[in-house]
């Protein structure tokens, strides 16, 4: 994939890593992105770095969260699991782990420091997170300051939740 993956509004530029944005990207015309991708990075990873969980369904009880097994599990049927059910996946530190992944992290990472001013990263990594349709994530902060790219699907905040 060649050119420039990110494009970041011009208000965010001189902003950026002080302030929340949403700008364009070209990840899902990535063939890292594909599910005969995904389905081999699974197979690949260690499992110690890859976190199943399955979910709840009530908003109300985040506890309803628990660890999937996944040992001896396929990479494909582990992302079938995935279209079908109530789980997601948390692949950690791919950047560590797979030479593409690091190399597309690299380029995401230097198309941010080339179009915003101070911007450099200390340590860039990468999570691939794997979502049933209807996944239902609790609001939570990440500890360290990150960026999301959402590559595949829909995403929704339902506000109602108290």
């Amino acid at each position: 994939m060649r050119g420039k993956l990110v494009d970041v509004p011009d208000a965010a530029r001189s902003a950026m890593g002080r302030t929340t944005f949403v700008g364009k990207h070209r990840l899902p015309e990535h063939d890292l992105f594909t599910d005969e991708a995904l389905a081999d990075l699974l197979d690949h990873h260690p499992r110690e770095l890859i976190i199943a969980l399955t979910m709840g369904s009530d908003l109300g009880k985040p506890g309803e969260n628990r660890r999937a097994i996944h040992d001896g599990v396929s990479g494909a049927e582990l992302l079938r699991a995935v279209k079908g059910g109530r789980l997601w996946l948390n692949v950690v530190q791919v950047q560590r782990c797979d030479a593409r992944y690091r190399s597309l992290i690299d380029s995401l990472y230097e198309d941010l420091a080339r179009q915003c001013p101070g911007f450099v990263p200390e340590s860039p990594s990468g999570t691939v997170l794997i979502s049933s349709p209807d996944a239902l994530v609790y609001y939570h902060v990440d500890g360290p300051p990150s960026l999301l790219w959402h590559v595949r699907g829909q995403k929704r905040v339902d506000s109602s939740a108290q």
